[in-house]
């Protein structure tokens, strides 16, 4: 794990193998964990320091350790005062010391009904197991650590909704404890929203990390009046508001541009238009190439999407941008959290099987 100043760009990897996911940009978030590296303990559990380090090379990662309490849920807990009908992300990071699971459980007399949970394999990097509309995944960490994360809606508001964390057996949070068995932690996060974002450190209070905005208004290399953009990036989650992956604008208006939609993920693509016009769906994390050729200054454009077919962009105007974002629009209105591997242009319009071939992945 690393981290940036500000203003300087993310070029991310994946954690194990060191692959390149791409340029990380990631819409406003907010920890809500007043202090990410305490976890408290329980009746059920002790909370020590641990022999491993934790996955920002610095901290030192902290244990919970079962008590022998039998049919028992061990657990480490963040109470927080939660809304109705909001969707919360919970995710720390784990590793194995003597027990291999663990669970994230929301709890709550009014928030969550039937406490829901999910429990995720430390070695495999799975989940195991969910409960009612919980959603989970996990991803496998460098120094043998997993970043675990589930996702459930407050049904009410409570003012002590819980957030728990736990060693789990044999797929479940409640079992035999044996007084020592456990599993390391760091990096606790509770989020407002419908997916984990990068890890947000705090320390006695909640901490909000801006947008990331990469826009340049040199323009000088543009042919306005026709052309072609073609995005490679993959969308780090697809619930949330609508996100573009890129575009040409004026700063207030729709410009061109490929833009994820409100709510789920369809891609779809503008040209000056009030509406876009849908290109495909993808998942969490799921590759895609898109681009989008335009001429008569974006009256006319067509669009692809990982190779398909391309489609005649139905609503269209004519387009005098102003500026080019990445993982943002429209003056950084509707960012995005985004790996961009790449943008390529062309200063002019590729004909529709042109286009076909460049959005194909390779």
């Amino acid at each position: 794990m690393q981290t940036a100043a500000p203003n300087v760009a993310r070029f991310d990897h994946e954690p194990v193998n060191g692959q390149l996911r791409g340029l990380l940009l990631e819409g406003t978030r907010s920890n809500l964990v007043p202090s990410s590296t305490v976890f408290s303990a329980s009746a059920r559990c002790s909370v020590t320091a641990s022999s491993r380090a934790a996955p920002d090379g610095v901290t030192i990662a902290r244990k919970i350790a079962e008590d022998s309490t039998a049919g028992a849920t061990h657990y480490s807990a963040q109470y927080l005062n939660v809304p109705a009908g909001q969707t919360y992300a919970h995710s720390v990071y784990a590793a194995p010391d003597g027990r291999t699971q663990c669970g994230l459980m929301f709890i709550g007399a009014n928030a969550y009904a039937a406490n829901p949970y999910a429990v995720f394999d430390l070695t495999t990097g799975t989940v195991l197991n969910t409960t009612r509309s919980i959603t989970a995944s996990a991803q496998k960490c460098a120094n043998g650590f997993c970043r675990v994360q589930a996702i459930a809606t407050t049904a009410n508001a409570d003012t002590a909704a819980g957030f728990l964390l736990m060693p789990a057996k044999d797929g479940k949070v409640a079992y035999d404890g044996d007084g020592r068995s456990g599993i390391d932690v760091f990096g606790r996060q509770v989020e407002q929203f419908g997916f984990p974002s990068s890890y947000v450190p705090t320390s006695g209070a909640s901490a909000t990390r801006a947008a990331d905005l990469t826009t340049t208004t040199d323009l000088s290399w543009l042919t306005a009046s026709e052309g072609t953009i073609v995005v490679d990036a993959a969308f780090v989650g697809v619930l949330g508001g609508g996100m573009f992956a890129v575009s040409l604008d004026d700063g207030t208006n729709n410009g061109i541009g490929i833009y994820k939609v409100n709510g789920n993920g369809t891609i779809a693509a503008f040209s000056g238009g009030a509406e876009s016009s849908s290109l495909g769906s993808v998942k969490d994390r799921e590759r895609f190439r898109a681009g989008i050729g335009w001429s008569a200054r974006g009256a006319s454009a067509s669009a692809s999407l990982d190779g398909a077919r391309s489609i005649t962009i139905a609503q269209t105007a004519a387009v005098n941008p102003v500026a080019l974002s990445l993982g943002s629009g429209r003056g950084g209105a509707f960012a995005s959290s985004i790996w961009i591997r790449s943008l390529q242009y062309w200063p002019r319009r590729l004909s529709d099987a042109e286009l076909s071939d460049a959005t194909t992945l390779t």
